[in-house]
């Protein structure tokens, strides 16, 4: 929790405060107004988690990190903070370059990091909404509802539903499926005995990870 929640977006802010000094990026040599700025950095932000998610699940290397999180069978909110220490750096790593190159300012990446945080502590949640609800909330965001299917143990089920805050993107690229059943098979197809839960055993699922 500590690495994922403080350490790291920590780290997007000074990248952030850094870019703005030093004029690096799209949008720190654009004459736009601030809130167009801020704006636009919070979309092109959460657009490129969800392309790197999908790298995550595609990419070998990226994909023996990215089980960690995958590999818990019982979804709850501390799925929300079950990465792996690499995939940390990796993620961060990935964010300071993004957050270079757009020159996204500091208000822009500190908003996105909270309503990330928020949205992905939510959408980990195992909690029933009701259907009503969740339909006009998935519209904008991701919900438990909308996120269980990518948990799934079905491995189609879990290459969709990337998003990681903003909703639009499944629907955008194709990639939104909600044909989830009631009782859906949570966790991987691998990695699901009791003792896979210790934390030597989730530290090293990396290196003990056969490919199918």
């Amino acid at each position: 929790m500590f690495l994922a929640r403080f350490l790291l977006p920590m780290s997007a802010f000074t990248i952030a405060i850094y870019a703005e000094s030093e004029q690096l990026g799209l949008l720190n040599n654009l004459s736009l107004p601030v809130y167009v700025q801020i704006i636009v950095s919070f979309i092109l932000i959460d657009l490129a988690g969800y392309l790197f998610h999908r790298i995550s699940h595609t990419n070998s290397i990226l994909w023996r990190f990215h089980l960690v999180h995958h590999s818990d069978t019982n979804v709850d909110v501390s799925t929300s903070i079950r990465h792996h220490p690499v995939e940390l750096f990796i993620t961060m790593m990935f964010y300071s370059i993004v957050i270079v190159l757009l020159g996204a300012p500091l208000i822009s990446v500190i908003f996105y990091e909270i309503f990330r945080s928020i949205i992905s502590a939510f959408s980990h949640t195992n909690i029933k909404i009701p259907s009503s609800i969740d339909r006009l909330l998935r519209l904008v965001i991701v919900t438990p509802n909308f996120h269980c299917m990518h948990h799934s143990a079905i491995k189609l089920e879990t290459n969709s539903n990337y998003s990681n805050a903003l909703s639009c993107w499944d629907y955008l690229f194709s990639t939104y499926n909600n044909n989830a059943p009631e009782n859906i098979s949570l966790g991987l197809e691998y990695f699901r005995s009791d003792r896979d839960k210790f934390i030597d055993r989730l530290i090293t699922q990396p290196i003990r990870y056969k490919k199918p």
